[in-house]
């Protein structure tokens, strides 16, 4: 008898094998908008962010972005199948608003940076594009309480060419990784709970991760905004935003303003340039996560 917690691994892994590009992938794509459409997952929530984001929007816009994003996830779904056998793919299904000329050089020179993106477009598939391209990326994650679906995911990832650090390493680790030129990758636009500080977003305090910033700053690396964006199913623009640190005058602000003023000023920063995402492509962005709470 299948236990419980093996049953998602199981099937995922059965999945994998099973998608080809055309009517399999068809099917799985729809079949995912179906389950999301008519469960109406997490519903409630999406509306109530949007609602937040978006206060003079009619109901009827709302309810068109959160029944297009569901269709977003399913094509996400299908596409990462896919790409999980063949990933070499991705060079072909993302494609940059202009060369990494930056990227490029901090890696040449064994540099390092941290990446700052965010539960938009295909992250996954966004993070497997870096590693493509021969960047060192390494994703803080938050590992799975069931040991058989982090044991698929971490492969999945792997496969891709990814590694991953768990949020619970010592910070101590992970800075000394930068300082050696690894390229660390975080998704700084979820609830942080009491680790995070409150700043606006969309208008209305809430907690935020400041991770990537402090990071930034205690390594002495570039902060780099990083974010994608799906044009047409297996087509996605990558845009690589100019660094938040560090930035003209730092060195003058180094010595004007504390560690931790600073530390809100960037992620501050973030949130300016992450709202401006979700305005481009609203169904594009995570809505089924409470933000506020």
């Amino acid at each position: 008898m299948i236990k419980k917690r093996e049953f998602l691994p199981g099937f995922m892994k059965a999945l994998t094998g099973w998608i080809a590009p055309g009517k399999r992938y068809d099917f799985l794509v729809s079949a995912a908008y179906g389950m999301l459409s008519c469960s109406g997952i997490r519903k409630k929530v999406a509306f109530q962010n949007m609602d937040i984001a978006f206060p003079d929007k009619q109901k009827a816009w709302k309810k068109d972005v959160l029944k297009r994003h569901y269709k977003h996830l399913a094509i996400s779904l299908g596409e990462y199948f896919l790409l999980l056998q063949n990933p070499e793919n991705i060079a072909q299904y993302m494609r940059p608003e202009k060369d990494p000329l930056f990227l490029d050089e901090l890696r040449d020179n064994k540099k390092g940076a941290v990446i700052l993106t965010a539960h938009m477009g295909n992250w996954e598939m966004l993070a497997a594009w870096l590693a493509h391209r021969g960047y060192p990326m390494h994703a803080i994650v938050r590992r799975h309480e069931e040991e058989e679906t982090e044991a698929f995911v971490e492969q999945a990832r792997n496969r891709v060419g990814l590694r991953t650090i768990s949020k619970s390493e010592n910070m101590i680790k992970v800075l000394r990784m930068l300082r050696k030129g690894a390229f660390v990758g975080i998704l700084g636009d979820q609830y942080a709970g009491p680790e995070g500080i409150p700043l606006r977003f969309f208008g209305r305090e809430t907690s935020c991760y400041f991770g990537a910033a402090a990071l930034a700053l205690m390594a002495k690396v570039p902060l780099v905004p990083v974010i994608s964006w799906r044009e047409t199913p297996f087509s996605h623009l990558v845009r690589i935003c100019p660094p938040l640190f560090p930035f003209p005058g730092d060195e003058e602000g180094e010595k004007t303003f504390s560690r931790e003023k600073r530390i809100e000023d960037l992620t501050e920063k973030g949130n300016r340039l992450l709202e401006n995402w979700i305005r481009e492509h609203p169904e594009q962005w995570l809505w089924l996560h409470r933000r506020y709470r």
